[in-house]
């Protein structure tokens, strides 16, 4: 049946991932240009592991373009399904609404996978394409902070991509259960919105409020110890940003994936199926 669910979710929405592939290739030329202002000494060649790192804790893109593009990615999963009586007929071949539920999370995670790798792709494409070198002088924040730690790329890639992946994991949940309560996709797309508006208050003026943030805490840059690396970073908060690692940020969004699970758990069972078609 899990099969069944994505071979079904990618042949009605295939086109929607083919009409965000040319929106992330221009934000990552735009990123080409705009990322490297806040690092890179003037006269000095930008790298392409710099582009890429940098670009993905860019508030452009970790704010706005990333999760606004992947919610409209999933945002109907559940309730695509309402139309013309089709949830009725999937309900009646499954053992009972949870497993209904348990598949659509199961998408989620696909997705989300698929989601970064596509975003990390376009980077990489968009940085041979402008022929940045492989190797090079770093001054990419997050980098130096990783080698001065002893940490290698390939670490600090697997921290970068938890971050990434558990974060959209969380947004998805979230959008697939607001979609349900409110027995409409469009409410999950005001739902990021909102979000975007108090991450990025968050990102610019209250930096203590990054903790409870769920898009905000997908920008690595953000996180101690890179943080310190931030020539634009208050020292005020610094002593309260210690707290604030990636560690931190990846057990608050398994958090609050669980919540909306339970929460969703809870509303399938009660949701009358008959009344939303």
């Amino acid at each position: 049946m899990n099969y069944f669910f994505i071979k079904q979710y990618f042949s009605l929405r295939w086109k929607r991932w083919l009409t965000i592939i040319p929106i992330i290739f221009f934000s990552a030329v735009l990123l080409k240009y705009l990322a490297p202002i806040d690092f890179l000494p003037a006269n000095k060649t930008l790298i392409l592991k710099d582009y890429m790192f940098e670009s993905l804790s860019y508030p452009f893109y970790i704010l706005f373009v990333a999760p606004l593009l992947y919610c409209y990615l999933i945002y109907d999963i559940a309730t695509k399904d309402y139309e013309g009586g089709y949830i009725t007929f999937i309900i009646s071949r499954i053992e009972n609404r949870v497993s209904y539920f348990i598949s659509k999370i199961l998408l989620i995670i696909i997705t989300a996978n698929i989601y970064f790798f596509m975003n990390l792709f376009v980077l990489i494409i968009v940085g041979l394409i402008f022929r940045l070198p492989l190797q090079g002088e770093c001054y990419s924040p997050i980098l130096k902070t990783s080698y001065k730690l002893g940490l290698n790329i390939y670490s600090i890639f697997l921290i970068q991509y938890g971050i990434y992946f558990i974060g959209l994991i969380a947004i998805g949940i979230s959008v697939l259960v607001i979609s349900l309560l409110f027995n409409n996709g469009i409410y999950s797309m005001i739902f990021i919105v909102m979000c975007f508006i108090q991450s990025r208050e968050a990102f610019f003026n209250n930096h203590k409020n990054l903790k409870w943030s769920l898009i905000g805490q997908l920008a690595l840059s953000k996180h101690y110890p890179f943080c310190f690396s931030d020539s634009q970073v208050d020292p005020s908060y610094l002593s309260y940003m210690i707290g604030y690692t990636a560690y931190y940020s990846i057990k608050f969004y398994i958090a609050i994936s669980l919540i909306a699970f339970l929460v969703g758990m809870l509303c399938i069972n009660k949701i009358n199926f008959n009344k939303k078609m």
